[in-house]
């Protein structure tokens, strides 16, 4: 079977829309479509997956028809672990958004109208402009119908200014002009920093960014 094949049959057996991050968004929906084949003794039900490619610059990509919230077409909210929490079972990736960006925020707008409610970013993404374009967009929403998740552990641009000045125990030095820590002492630095540029008064979910730096120099 080539790489082509497997992907149609996976995207087959995972319909869910695909959210591309970039200066325009697009997402396509798949449809199967029944035809019938003769065989030597029966017919037998084929199924050929075909893909409708639409384009929706700054819309937010769902299973579902165009126009209706992305709650309508099935029981979308999960529980969050034993937290008590409940999240769409579709977060929006903050990894390449940044404060600035039209498009950025109108894809995260839409989300969140469209009944989206989990977003996911990080202290390191583009500098803290990932995090500020979140608070930018939650301020004057209901703050308890979104959760925030977001991470710290890396020393990269503004984080190495403030590293460099006060030497933070228990440093791995990764790269190039990239750090990691995730003593207490940076943490705390790192959730007060999140806190103000998202402009909020507690973070719902926080991650140990990729820990394992730390644990494998040890």
């Amino acid at each position: 079977m080539s790489p082509r094949s497997v992907l149609i049959v996976a995207m087959y057996f995972f319909r869910e829309s695909i959210f591309i991050s970039g200066s325009r968004f697009h997402c396509f929906d798949i449809h199967t479509l029944p035809s019938w084949s003769s065989g030597p003794k029966r017919k037998r039900r084929r199924f050929v997956p075909r893909m409708q490619w639409r384009r929706a610059p700054g819309e937010f990509c769902y299973d579902g028809p165009p126009g209706r919230a992305m709650t309508e077409t099935r029981e979308v909210y999960r529980k969050l672990g034993s937290t008590g929490l409940r999240c769409h079972m579709l977060g929006f990736g903050c990894y390449r958004i940044a404060a600035g960006d039209e498009v950025h925020e109108a894809a995260l707008v839409s989300y969140l109208e469209r009944g989206g409610n989990l977003i996911d970013t990080s202290a390191n993404y583009g500098d803290g402009l990932s995090e500020t374009l979140v608070g930018q967009v939650l301020a004057g929403r209901e703050r308890g119908k979104v959760l925030v998740v977001t991470k710290g552990g890396y020393i990269q641009g503004q984080n190495m200014e403030l590293a460099r000045r006060r030497n933070f125990p228990e440093t791995v030095y990764y790269g190039e002009g990239i750090w990691h820590s995730i003593h207490p002492d940076f943490l705390e630095t790192q959730v007060e920093r999140s806190l103000e540029r998202m402009r909020l008064g507690k973070i719902d979910v926080y991650l140990l960014h990729n820990p394992e730096y730390f644990l494998t120099e040890k």
